[in-house]
């Protein structure tokens, strides 16, 4: 049988700046799938502050190392792809507390 699918719904992650945020996406297919990861209909190229790991055999994980609100805050969500076609995740919102916002004004 030859298919491929999302096992999981992406749930939404909140951190403080400069905290780490993991997106999981787990999934099956024959042939084995490619997963690919979006940020705001984005992919998302691997650099230096993030980080895809696949965690188990059906299991991929995306990491932003040190989230900036500015740059990492938005919609994510993943594409599983073999050559039968892809199927799309849900889309999880990243958000990430601001430090400013932590500031006491007197």
């Amino acid at each position: 049988v030859l298919f491929r699918s999302i096992l999981n719904k992406l749930e939404n992650v909140t951190v403080n700046e400069g905290e780490q945020a993991k997106f999981v996406v787990k999934f099956s297919g024959k042939p084995k799938p490619a997963v690919k990861w979006f940020k705001d209909d984005a992919e998302i190229p691997v650099d230096d502050s993030i980080e895809i790991t696949e965690t188990a055999d059906d299991e991929i994980c995306l990491t932003i190392k040190s989230c900036k609100s500015s740059e990492n805050s938005g919609n994510y969500f993943a594409k599983v792809v073999n050559e039968f076609g892809e199927v799309v995740s849900n889309k999880a919102t990243l958000t990430i507390n601001s430090k400013q916002r932590f500031l006491f004004r007197f």
